[in-house]
């Protein structure tokens, strides 16, 4: 079972998988400052430090530590909004991909080809065959680019936990 249970095995909303591919996409074309993250990082080191000279009872402690927590909130927002759909997209391709139908759509080819393998385009190169919308294959190849895709989606998410 997925963390997703919309998109588990037994129901699979295409709208859905296609809609979380688009959004990956969109979220690729405005990448996170990795400034912001950097001083976002830096200032809850610095105000955490200040924290552990303070003693609990000191009025100051509290306000510090709730700008600490509002900092990490803003980073965790950050994190989540870059991974968010990545991992949703994955867990739905490893448990439900068949390299057939809407799998084959555009914008799904092309986020897992940004994810799986880093490039760029609506063309997969799995097992020597080329995976592009709309293609049609044999069910040997059906099965084994199928499987294939998945376990690379399955090892993708690992970097998750």
């Amino acid at each position: 079972m997925t963390e997703n249970d919309n998109l588990d095995s037994q129901s699979v909303d295409e709208d859905e998988i296609i809609t979380l591919a688009e959004e990956y996409l969109e979220s690729r074309s405005t990448p996170v400052d990795p400034e912001l993250k950097r001083v976002l990082q830096e200032k809850i080191e610095t105000n955490e430090e200040r924290l552990a000279k303070l003693d609990e009872e000191d009025p100051l402690y509290d306000a510090i530590e709730r700008r600490i927590e509002n900092k990490r909130d803003r980073l965790r927002e950050l994190q989540s909004g870059e991974s968010g759909n990545k991992k949703e997209l994955l867990n739905a391709v490893a448990d439900n991909f068949v390299a057939e139908g809407f799998w084959l759509s555009e914008p799904i080819l092309e986020a897992l080809n940004h994810i799986l393998f880093g490039k760029y385009g609506e063309s997969l190169v799995i097992e020597r065959k080329i995976v592009e919308p709309d293609t049609n294959f044999t069910e040997d190849d059906l099965y084994e680019i199928s499987m294939e895709i998945r376990n690379q989606a399955r090892s993708e998410l690992q970097l998750f936990e």
